[in-house]
Order: C-alpha cells, then sequence, then structure tokens
C-alpha cells in the first residue's frame, strides 16, 4: 500500500508536457484568431489595390491636364500615342 501511494504521488509530481485537452484548448483558439484575422486580412488587401487605383487614375487625369495645359490640344488616340504624349516624348 505504501509503494503505491509513492507511485501515485510520483505520477502526480513528475507531470510533463500538455494533456490532449490541453492541446486542443490551444487548437481551438489558434484556429478562431485565423478565423478572424484571415478575412480582415483579405478586406485591407482589397481595399489598398482599389486605393491604388484611385490614385493611378488621378495621376492620370493631372498628366492629361498637364498635357492638355501645354499643347493646348486633347490627346491623341491610340495607346501608343498616349503613351508618348504622356511621358513626354511626343
Amino acid at each position: 500500500m505504501n509503494s503505491l501511494n509513492r507511485l501515485m504521488n510520483y505520477r502526480k509530481t513528475q507531470k510533463q508536457g500538455f494533456t490532449l485537452i490541453e492541446m486542443l484548448v490551444v487548437i481551438g483558439v489558434i484556429l478562431i484568431l485565423v478565423g478572424i484575422a484571415v478575412p480582415n486580412f483579405l478586406n485591407a488587401v482589397k481595399r489598398a489595390k482599389f486605393a491604388q487605383g484611385q490614385t493611378q487614375i488621378m495621376t492620370y487625369e493631372a498628366a492629361v491636364a498637364e498635357y492638355m495645359t501645354d499643347t493646348r490640344k486633347k490627346i491623341p488616340s491610340g495607346s501608343q500615342n498616349v503613351y508618348y504624349a504622356l511621358s513626354g516624348l511626343a
């Protein structure tokens, strides 16, 4: 009986590692946090791309306005002509 008590006390004092329940709880919490973070990240990427597109449009508008002011002409049609006009090569 005495050796059984010592064995039980030894197991209680020599606890190492984590139980399966503890590991499952931690994994569950991590999955919940990932489930919250991923959609927020994807929305942030979408908003950043939209803002970048708006900035590019404003840049093109400013370049067209500057071209029209400098040359007193409308932008020529055709993508190659527009490229040269906006880059100052025309």
